[in-house]
């Protein structure tokens, strides 16, 4: 299907071509039309491997933005075209983006910016010039963030993460490395980019190579090849079977390194793709081991044949190796000598660590083959320093061994001795040393068990301490309510024509007053039970203010009110507050509502009475202030607070101030869901 759907766009361009190579016809486009077309069908071809056509179409997309004077379009072409030379001339590659930068800035054309910057930075990697690669895709990424959220822009974000992810892995600095392409990885994955998530997951792959964690590459390259297959990715499926290639040549195992070295090269020829040239250097660096050194020579031989005019340091380096490790096997020592010499002072201009390492190791063995043990061991020590900062340190034997041969070659039997007390004594220190780390660290260890159950028990005495503190405010608040209680019942005995409602009072004061002391004792209660409650306060209410005063309860008929816990008693101060001062100086239509209502995260209670309001008078904001307890209920919030660890809120406001012509006020206790 892939495979249709990349002929239609090979077709398609060719049919841009054709019109305009028929200048009678193309008069009679809109050729502003005809330009948008050929930036589309470039953009779709310019991985296909038709490059031919892809550069007809850039070189004719060029000429007719500067024609029709559209500077963003020119800007745009002269990218692809370098972008398409990057591998086949550099030179001529790094022209055509310098002139796309160089448009993009005049005209602020901040796509082509961060597309040229981007390209000049793979060019830099290909070159070997990773701090200039680096500091091109920052660049390119820095723009590339300026940019609106979107989907194509999270899909450049992933291809900047891979390219800073390659740059660091060659810098060796592969903890970066890591976290770019891992980055990478979860950004395609959450936008849906499964291909250019493969592409990170194969970074991964060469990355755990690098680092030396082999199974773990080997896993890695192992899924990329199988997405590849279903979706028949020639490019993903030729550097997988690289990676595993290397892998294979590092187990010693060549006929199967061989083997996906050529299913790589079968691929890479078939699609004319850039992998071509290193995958027949790496053919060749296999057959060296396995003694086959004609055929090692053929496949070098191919691999220069492919290098371009413009000096690739990095791949320029790993030719001389190449030879210089043929040159070591039909014993052409000086050959050798030579070759990885001009290398090492090509790789200390340029600062690429890795292949001065392995050149440094190369020359040791040189001189070692040679019997010039002073000079290999002074390469080794040179290597082991520089490998050493790269990598952990992994050849100890052998440096032993050749420091062992430079002794016995100048007969010096004291420097021996010496050198083994040295040792020795750098043992001892390390041993000392170690012991000293261990007993602070277990030290630091008590200290820090010992800081951790003292914590727990302050913490553990604070919480009981607040919890007394509650219940002495749930006791504070009962004496109240029975002193108001008491009164209506002296008011309605005091009326003798009304012995049934006393009567009545009396029994559900009676009930109402078991349950505070019940729920005094308690840190929690569920909504049923606190509704039921205020239902009876309020019930007892009624019989005392009568026809003045009216109530309501309003809960959604879905909620389950037992299974919300709250602090008992929690609403009553302010249902109280708003009988005793709120309806002051009203002698008809009282009214408290109280409205249940379920969030997300939990319920609120809100209670509204058509009161005086808490703003009317200074008098009354006084009295709220020092409303006992309204004081005592804001210390049992904050309590709940740290003992459930989530947030409750209390808001208390005039109605005045949220609805035009409204008196009352309105109480809000948000709770969460426990």
């Amino acid at each position: 299907m892939m495979e249709f759907g990349k002929t239609c766009r090979w077709i398609l361009s060719a049919l841009t071509l054709l019109i305009i190579s028929h200048l009678s016809y193309a008069q009679e486009i809109d050729e502003q039309e005809l330009l948008s077309r050929m930036h589309r069908d470039i953009s779709n071809l310019v991985n296909s491997g038709k490059a031919d056509t892809v550069k007809k179409l850039g070189f004719a997309g060029k000429d007719l933005a500067l024609k029709l004077g559209n500077q963003n379009e020119l800007a745009y072409f002269n990218y692809m075209l370098g972008a398409i030379y990057r591998y086949e001339s550099p030179i001529v590659s790094k022209q055509y983006l310098d002139t796309a930068l160089s448009i993009s800035k005049k005209v602020d054309y901040k796509v082509g910016e961060m597309l040229a910057y981007s390209s000049l930075s793979k060019l830099m990697v290909n070159r070997g010039q990773y701090d200039s690669a680096l500091l091109y895709e920052h660049r390119s990424t820095e723009i590339l963030n300026s940019f609106p959220d979107s989907e194509k822009k999270f899909r450049e974000l992933v291809k900047s993460h891979n390219s800073l992810g390659v740059i660091y892995r060659n810098k060796t600095d592969f903890v970066k490395s890591m976290k770019a392409f891992t980055d990478a990885y979860a950004l395609a994955l959450k936008y849906g980019h499964i291909n250019l998530a493969n592409y990170a997951k194969l970074n991964i792959a060469s990355t755990n190579r690098s680092m030396g964690r082999f199974e773990e590459a080997k896993i890695h390259y192992g899924k990329v090849v199988a997405y590849s297959d279903s979706v028949d990715n020639a490019q993903l499926k030729t550097w997988s079977f690289l990676g595993l290639a290397e892998l294979s040549a590092m187990d010693l195992d060549y006929n199967k390194s061989l083997d996906y070295y050529r299913q790589a090269i079968k691929i890479s020829k078939r699609d004319k793709n850039t992998s071509l040239r290193e995958i027949s250097l790496q053919i060749g660096n296999v057959f060296t081991k396995l003694g086959q050194l004609d055929s090692a020579n053929f496949y070098i031989d191919l691999a220069e044949t492919l290098v371009v005019e413009d000096k690739n340091d990095a791949y320029y380096i790993e030719l001389r190796i190449a030879r210089s490790y043929v040159d070591m096997a039909n014993e052409n020592l000086s050959a050798a000598q030579k070759k990885l010499e001009e290398a090492l002072v090509k790789t200390q201009e340029k600062v690429l660590p890795n292949q001065e390492a392995v050149i440094l190791e190369l020359l040791s063995d040189l001189y070692a083959q040679k019997e010039d043990f002073r000079t290999s061991y002074k390469y080794f020590k040179a290597f082991k320093v520089l490998d050493d900062s790269i990598f952990s340190s992994k050849n100890l034997h052998s440096i032993n061994s050749i420091q062992y041969q430079f002794d016995t070659e100048i007969k010096n039997q004291k420097i021996t001795n010496l050198e083994q007390l040295a040792n020795n004594q750098t043992i001892q220190i390390r041993s000392k040393n170690k012991l000293i780390l261990i007993s602070v660290i277990a030290f630091a260890l008590l200290i820090s068990l010992i800081y951790v159950i003292y914590k727990q028990k302050v913490d553990h005495a604070k919480s009981n301490e607040l919890l007394a503190k509650l219940k002495l405010s749930n006791a504070q608040l009962s004496p109240h309510f029975l002193f108001n209680s008491l009164s209506a019942i002296q008011q309605l005995v005091l009326e003798n024509h009304k012995p049934l409602e006393t009567a009545d009072y009396l029994s559900k004061f009676s009930r109402l007053t078991r349950k505070m002391l019940e729920f005094t004792e308690l840190e929690s209660i569920s909504l049923e039970d606190e509704l039921t409650f205020l239902e009876n306060y309020l019930s007892l209410q009624k019989l005392r203010f009568g026809e003045r005063f009216e109530f309501e309860i309003n809960t959604p008929k879905d909620l389950f009110t037992s299974n919300f816990y709250i602090p008992p008693l929690i609403t009553q101060p302010f249902v109280e507050n708003s009988l005793e001062h709120g309806f002051r100086g009203s002698k008809d239509n009282n009214k408290i509502t109280i409205n249940i209502i379920e969030t997300q995260r939990g319920i609120q209670l809100v209670i509204e009475d058509n009161g005086v309001g808490i703003d009317s008078t200074l008098h009354l904001k006084s009295e709220l202030k020092e409303s006992k307890a309204l004081s005592l209920t804001k210390g049992r919030i904050k309590f709940w607070e740290r003992k459930t660890g989530m947030t409750t809120s209390m808001d208390i406001s005039d109605l005045s101030n949220i609805i035009p012509g409204a008196h009352g006020t309105r109480i809000t206790l948000t709770f969460p869901g426990l």
